[in-house]
């Protein structure tokens, strides 16, 4: 799992950080920078679970939710019911690329999860 994580983060230059999150309110890796604290994290992680249940509401099929700032962008894609994958990135990213490599990171860890090793 770190290994995929990892591999996100430095097959995209402009990626900052990436977490992934569980609904009991866990942090289960963090590769984002030091300036965020676990506690700022799980504030925001808790922010974007209910944008995306807020978009589910009305679009059940939505299964990621951004934040777009001036200096930085924040994605959270899900992962499945109950973890999502939270990505922060350069905006000036090129967002094929993001996107690929963010779908490859989320099968990757797919795989993960039905081999048994991450629970």
């Amino acid at each position: 799992m770190e290994r995929i994580i990892d591999g996100l983060v430095d097959s995209v230059e402009e990626i900052k950080g990436v977490y992934l999150y569980d609904f009991n309110k866990n942090i289960l890796l963090n590769r984002m920078p030091e300036i965020f604290s676990e506690e700022s994290l799980l504030v925001l992680a808790e922010k974007m679970v209910r944008n995306l249940n807020l978009g589910k509401s009305h679009y059940p099929d939505i299964a990621e939710v951004s934040l777009h700032f001036g200096d930085s962008n924040i994605t959270a894609k899900e992962m499945r019911s109950d973890r999502l994958l939270i990505v922060m990135f350069n905006p000036s990213v090129n967002k094929q690329k993001l996107h690929m490599s963010l779908e490859l990171a989320l099968e990757s860890l797919a795989e993960v999860v039905v081999e048994g090793v991450w629970s």
